[in-house]
């Protein structure tokens, strides 16, 4: 499910970036099309529910918590077509597409997928587990107002942003 994911936003924004001129889809196109949306639609579905399977495997057999699991092998494999495409993006100088997708992706995954979450079945949460949201949180957005205050997030900052992150998750890592 993930290299499908990080191929087919690999193909798209490849596509996009392109610059080509899209022709006039015709029904024949518009079929095949709504065709491979129901087919990616079923192996999402079916792939996520592979991901939650074999990931409580792996917590189990190593003796993991499923947090942990789910920030590192799950939380890290999710991401890849996002790092994909800011990549993509970045490298071909669409810095709205980098910041679009990132923004519109956490924005998405915090309110509606954990709102949805929550409403078929609330979850409980620990004290760390909010603790070191909130650290984290509240370190990118010092780094977000740096970036503002420069009027741009150069390298500096972006090392800033994967030092935090390792550092998380040495953290995460260290005290499970």
């Amino acid at each position: 499910m993930i290299i499908y994911e990080i191929a087919e936003g690999t193909f798209k924004l490849n596509k996009f970036l392109s610059g080509r001129k899209k022709k006039k889809p015709s029904i024949k196109h518009l079929s095949k099309d709504i065709a491979m949306i129901i087919i990616g639609l079923v192996a999402v579905v079916k792939g996520g529910d592979m991901v939650v399977e074999y990931a409580s495997e792996i917590a189990t057999t190593f003796g993991m918590s499923k947090h942990l699991v789910g920030l590192t092998i799950v939380g890290v494999g999710t991401s890849l077509p996002e790092f994909v495409v800011c990549i993509l993006a970045a490298r071909k100088g669409q810095q709205g597409i980098v910041i679009g997708n990132i923004v519109g992706s956490n924005t998405f995954n915090i309110l509606f997928t954990l709102g949805a979450t929550m409403l078929i079945k609330p979850i409980v949460v620990d004290h760390t587990m909010i603790t070191d949201a909130l650290n984290v949180g509240m370190a990118t957005i010092l780094v977000g107002a740096f970036a503002i205050l420069n009027k741009k997030i150069g390298r500096f900052a972006g090392a800033v942003l994967v030092l935090i992150y390792i550092g998380y998750m040495y953290s995460v890592i260290k005290g499970a």
